[in-house]
């Protein structure tokens, strides 16, 4: 069985393959926009992206392509260009840093008037790619694609990055290549519902049976959204450090890690 992790790197290779050999400007820049949307839409590439982001390894010119090329595919496909589906790796500190929506709203106002009209690339399709043009476009693509990869098969890296381990001594998950603390204070009720939910990670717990797992008796009368609520506020922490939001499927009855995000 491949691993989550071989899977990526498969894909990755196959979507850069097509922007090396593609020789039409149509081809290419399709090509790129596709290897730019994989990387911004995976969950599992969030926290590379983020960490070669954070080491200036991306460059703000390079930056800045990806993020509008990935507006671009999301305007194409809903073709709704007011509403925006970030990439994943996103950030309020992203957006201080780097300026991606000011820059995009000033390409916009600028020489690129037609960049929220849906349906529409802004190349000839029919225009032959220059070499020197697309080899110095390319050098970005296949910088980042070789960066992505370096950091996948990082030694100590476990070979399915979205694995994820609770550390109950220290309230910490692990998951996505990022240490998230779920609560400073110990025993607090999202602590108490993590422990209790890896002690089974397959399973859907209900709230009578978490509820019986943190000592109390059966039928004693606790606060009505108890166990909802703590579930909420872990998965609030959660995507502070990931963006994912849906870690724990919580609902007013049983809570329950996402089937997505364990390793098959």
């Amino acid at each position: 069985m491949r691993t989550e992790t071989g899977k990526i790197k498969d894909v990755l290779e196959r979507k850069v393959e097509l922007v090396r050999d593609s020789r039409h400007h149509k081809m290419y820049y399709q090509a790129v926009m596709d290897y730019h949307e994989y990387i911004c839409s995976s969950k599992e590439l969030t926290p590379i992206l983020k960490k070669l982001i954070d080491s200036d390894k991306i460059s703000p010119v390079y930056l800045r392509d990806i993020f509008s090329d990935f507006l671009i595919i999301q305007d194409l496909k809903y073709d709704v260009p007011t509403v925006h589906h970030y990439p994943n790796f996103y950030t309020p500190e992203i957006e201080a840093k780097y300026k991606l929506m000011k820059h995009l709203a000033e390409l916009a106002k600028s020489e690129y008037d037609e960049i929220n009209t849906p349906n529409k690339l802004f190349f000839d399709p029919n225009t032959p790619v220059i070499k020197t043009q697309r080899d110095e476009e390319y050098f970005y693509t296949q910088k980042l694609h070789n960066d992505i990869i370096e950091l996948l098969n990082e030694p100590g890296d476990t070979d399915d990055v979205s694995q994820p381990v609770f550390d109950d001594r220290t309230c910490t998950l692990h998951f996505q290549n990022e240490a998230i603390v779920i609560s400073k204070k110990q025993e607090s009720d999202p602590h108490k519902l993590m422990r209790t939910i890896f002690k089974d990670t397959s399973k859907v717990w209900a709230n009578d049976e978490i509820l019986e797992d943190w000592g109390y008796d059966f039928g004693e009368e606790v606060s009505e959204g108890k166990i909802y609520q703590a579930g909420k506020a872990a998965n609030e922490k959660i995507a502070q450090s990931t963006t994912i939001k849906d870690f724990l499927d919580v609902t007013t009855k049983s809570v329950a890690i996402n089937k997505k995000y364990l390793a098959m």
